[in-house]
């Protein structure tokens, strides 16, 4: 099985919030299981500074545009205090072919000019670099390098 058709293949998630400055949805795997896993996808309206992207000469021109934060989170007890980690509980490719389903439906609708998404671990600062080459084809986006943080700008 290729890695394209793995992440086309995402678990059922359920929309929490579809607001105009926000959307939220989650999924389970192995839900109702001793071993489930919760995950929460949230994609906020935002803003970005200047310096933050090398490659936009001055994003004062782009004043007005939609600006979206994308965080992926592991609501689940094992994680505890450290959401944002990495549940290293083999099911990455499960947890990432979903929540590309859920920003791909969420970029259809809204098509927002640029979009964020930041990583601390070095293994999901990878994963990142590579989804973010997979937005950029499948929906339209060129990456923009940032200092520390991942941009995809619409095209």
């Amino acid at each position: 099985m290729k890695l394209n058709e793995v992440m086309d293949s995402p678990l059922k998630y359920k929309w929490r919030s579809k607001l105009d400055d926000m959307w939220e949805a989650k999924f389970f795997i192995n839900k109702g299981k001793k071993d489930e896993l919760e995950f929460t996808v949230t994609i906020v309206e935002s803003f970005v500074y200047d310096k933050e992207v090398r490659g936009i000469k001055s994003m004062a021109k782009y004043s007005g545009e939609d600006v979206w934060d994308i965080s992926f989170t592991n609501d689940s007890p094992s994680a505890k205090s450290d959401v944002y980690g990495i549940s290293n509980d083999g099911e990455a490719i499960k947890v990432f072919s979903t929540a590309i389903a859920i920003i791909g439906e969420f970029l259809k609708k809204n098509k927002p000019f640029l979009i964020r998404l930041e990583a601390k671990e070095a293994s999901r600062k990878k994963l990142y670099e590579r989804l973010i080459r997979v937005f950029g084809t499948k929906f339209g986006y060129k990456e923009m390098p940032g200092n520390g943080k991942y941009f995809l700008m619409k095209q």
